[in-house]
């Protein structure tokens, strides 16, 4: 996020700006400064997505529609029911920018139940939520995500663009799937199944 301040005297202009919006807050003071019980003015824009960030939100949304055909709509790491279920990275995404939507570095995972503990509780996450990601993945899964991230192509806009045509044929036979009752969710790729100890391994 970048702020930006500007203006003199009694009012001031103060500008936020982050990748996909940008807030404008108009403040008036008085002759002692800042004074909260002013006028507020808020004016929000948001910033036309670039298609290189389009397709990576399209794949995100798709690879999150398949998962949850594979896997279910549970939380992988503690089994629980949540309204807030999202794709949960386990290496950082920033970071490991290749891995964004490779399902080996992907779980399913509701926000409040672990998502948020695994970034902002420190004791939790060693505790509760690596242990899981051992049982799920291995014990020597950072090795083998980072080893693999090596491997993978850089997300370009040409590759993006490649990889949303195959998030869709893939969901369209998981969707056909459904449809016919030959799978149910979460069957694919079900907890007991050999498939998914392969698939987890």
């Amino acid at each position: 996020m970048i702020g930006n301040v500007h203006g003199a005297g009694s009012r001031r202009t103060i500008t936020l700006e982050t990748e996909r919006s940008s807030c404008t807050i108009v403040i008036s003071t008085g002759p002692l400064g800042w004074d909260s019980e002013e006028t507020v003015q808020k004016k929000r824009k948001y910033i036309k997505r670039s298609p290189r960030q389009k397709a990576i939100d399209e794949a995100e949304s798709l690879t999150f529609q398949i998962l949850q055909y594979q896997r279910g709509s549970l939380c992988e790491i503690c089994g629980g029911k949540t309204d807030q279920l999202g794709l949960f990275h386990i290496l950082p995404k920033g970071r490991y920018q290749r891995l964004r939507f490779h399902k080996m570095n992907l779980l399913l995972a509701g926000w409040y139940c672990c998502h948020f503990h695994w970034h902002r509780s420190f004791f939790i996450a060693r505790d509760v939520i690596y242990p899981k990601i051992q049982e799920l993945r291995g014990m020597d899964f950072e090795l083998r995500l980072k080893a693999l991230d090596l491997s993978q192509p850089k997300l370009t806009l040409p590759y993006l663009k490649t990889l949303v045509e195959a998030l869709k044929l893939e969901l369209e036979e998981c969707e056909k799937g459904w449809q016919s009752g030959k799978t149910r969710k979460g069957e694919i790729w079900g907890k007991g199944s050999k498939q998914s100890q392969t698939h987890r391994m």
